[in-house]
């Protein structure tokens, strides 16, 4: 219990300043992923994970995408079926369908990538009492997303 704490804590301090909290209401939404499209509504049944970050984040979404990845692969192919994993990127513009297809290639099948228009991820990131926002820096490259 203790270690939990700990690791939520870790988490919690080291995620961005982006601090708007919202009661999730939950629910379905739809979005793209480079296999085509993904309708959460056609999850219905299954234990659903679901991660909102981006590919260029310098802490803790790559190690997230890591432990999940490794978590799914723990399962037995019995529990395999029943559930979802399902990474939501909130930076619509640079991880593209290719970044997330290459990025997601030697992940397991399960742990499935998506995005859309930043209108759609927002309204996804909503519903599970979070948001986003895009700070850019004074150069192209000099980009950062600051998510809940």
């Amino acid at each position: 219990m203790q270690v939990s704490f700990l690791c939520l804590l870790f988490v919690l301090l080291s995620c961005e300043r982006f601090t708007t909290w919202q009661t999730p209401q939950g629910g379905d939404f739809t979005l793209k992923t480079p296999t085509g499209v993904l309708n959460t509504a056609d999850l219905r049944g299954k234990n659903v994970f679901i991660f909102f970050g981006f590919l260029n984040c310098p802490n803790v979404c790559p190690t997230t995408i890591r432990e999940v990845n490794r978590m799914i692969k723990l399962l037995s192919p019995n529990d395999r079926k029943k559930i979802a994993a399902i990474f939501v990127s909130v930076d619509p513009e640079r991880d593209t369908m290719q970044a997330l297809q290459e990025r997601f290639a030697e992940l397991d099948p399960l742990f499935i990538p998506a995005t859309g228009s930043e209108e759609d991820v927002r309204k996804a990131l909503k519903l599970f009492g979070g948001d986003f926002k895009i700070v850019k820096g004074k150069t192209p490259d000099d980009i950062f997303v600051d998510h809940t």
